[in-house]
C-alpha cells in the first residue's frame, strides 16, 4: 500500500498533476481492506496471534467452509479492527497478541500517517503557488 501510494505520488509529481483527496481516500481504504483480509487470514492460520475474547468463528484444526452470514460477520470484524488500527484507535473486540500482528499494526498506522502527510504537503504546495495570470513571472506594462 505504501509503495503504491509512493509510485502514484511520484507519477503525479513528474506530470505536474495534483494529488486529489479521492486518491488519498482510495489508498487509505485499499490499505484497510487488504490488511483486514490479512488479519483475518492470520487469525485462521494462528488464532493465538490475536486476543479475541468472544470470536464469531473459532478455527478448528482443519479449515472448513463458513456459512454466508458468519463469514461476512467475521470479515467485518477484522475490517473494523483494521480501520481502527489505521487511525491508532483500540478496537474493543480484538487486539494483538503476537509480534507479527503488532508489526503489521505499526506499518498500517505509519502508512496512514504517510498518506495524510502527502495529502497535507500537496495542499500546502497548492496554496503556496501563486495563480497563473499568463505573464510567466514578468510584470505587466
Amino acid at each position: 500500500m505504501i509503495y503504491l501510494a509512493y509510485v502514484h505520488y511520484r507519477y503525479l509529481m513528474s506530470t505536474s498533476k495534483d494529488l486529489r483527496f479521492k486518491n488519498a481516500v482510495f489508498f487509505f481504504l485499499f490499505g484497510v481492506l487488504v490488511l483486514g483480509y490479512v488479519y483475518e487470514s492470520l487469525y485462521f492460520l494462528s488464532p493465538l496471534s490475536f486476543n479475541y475474547p468472544n470470536p464469531i468463528v473459532v478455527p478448528g484444526p482443519t479449515l472448513e467452509a463458513l456459512h454466508f452470514p458468519t463469514a461476512y460477520l467475521s470479515l467485518l470484524d477484522f475490517m473494523l479492527y483494521s480501520a481502527c488500527t489505521a487511525v491508532a484507535v483500540a478496537y474493543p473486540r480484538i487486539s494483538s497478541a503476537s509480534a507479527v500482528v503488532s508489526f503489521l499494526n505499526v506499518l498500517q498506522a505509519l502508512g496512514t500517517l504517510l498518506i495524510g502527510a502527502l495529502l497535507i504537503a500537496t495542499f500546502v504546495h497548492q496554496s503556496g503557488t501563486p495563480p497563473d495570470d499568463g505573464t510567466n513571472g514578468r510584470t505587466k506594462q
